[in-house]
Parts: C-alpha cells; structure tokens; sequence
C-alpha cells in the first residue's frame, strides 16, 4: 500500500511511503517509552540503594548532665556508661573532664541506655546517675 506525501499547493510528488517504510519508524517510537521506564527505574533503585546506605552509617549521641549538687568528693572527672538491653552496662568513656559526652558508636534501630558516675582524684567512683534511654531512628 502505498501514501503519496505532496507539498501543499504543489502536485509534485515528494516522496512515497509504504507500509515497510512506516514500520521502523513505529519500532522507534515504541522505544521511548521503554528508555523512559528505564531511567525511572534506574532513579529509584538509586533511591533505594541510597537510603540503605544511609541508614547503615554511624550516628552520634550527644550526653549532658549536671555536676553532682553535693559530692562527697572532689569529682575530678566522669565514667560514661552505655548498654543495649536493660542491666548490663559497659564503661565506653573514662575520666571524661567536662559534663558532655558524645558517643561517636551508635547504630540506626538500636536502643541505647546510658548512666554517668562521677569520678574523684583517687578513682572511687559516686552512685550512678538517673538513667537515659535512646533509640535511632
């Protein structure tokens, strides 16, 4: 089957389109859609593979407390304790000279108890301090 293409106005033949010469113009146009879909899908996986990696990252815990109000000792310092289930607390920080500390080891999805002891010259350590819970989100 063959579709004259004249120019407007003129009787002049341009050019003869066929049915075979319809088809790969169709093959063509029926590939956008597909690089379309590509490049969404590509986004999202890079979406996907980005948020992943973001909450695989460290994140900090950033501690403050008040000095102890009457100490039976001169606190030269401060244990920082932290632990992941409810009693078993390990020291990650000894002699911390301020009453800040920021735990640079804490994981996305993770509930975190810490406590604070106060520390004299000669390493005798106070009762421990009200306990603080965080989870990361």
């Amino acid at each position: 089957m063959e579709f004259p293409v004249r120019k407007s106005g003129r009787s002049k033949l341009i050019q003869k389109v066929t049915a075979a010469t319809l088809v790969p113009s169709l093959r063509r146009a029926s590939f956008v859609p597909f690089a379309i879909l590509a490049i969404l899908f590509a986004g999202i996986l890079g979406l996907v593979i980005y948020r992943v990696a973001a909450d695989q990252k460290s994140h900090s815990v950033l501690l403050k407390w008040d000095p102890p109000p009457k100490p039976a000792f001169v606190v030269a310092g401060y244990n920082v304790y932290r632990s992941r289930s409810d009693g078993d607390y390990a020291r990650i920080a000894s002699n911390v000279p301020t009453t800040t500390y920021t735990d640079h080891d804490a994981s996305n999805g993770k509930t975190y108890h810490y406590l604070v002891k106060a520390v004299s010259v000669d390493g005798r350590e106070s009762p421990i301090s009200n306990q603080v819970s965080i989870t990361i989100r």
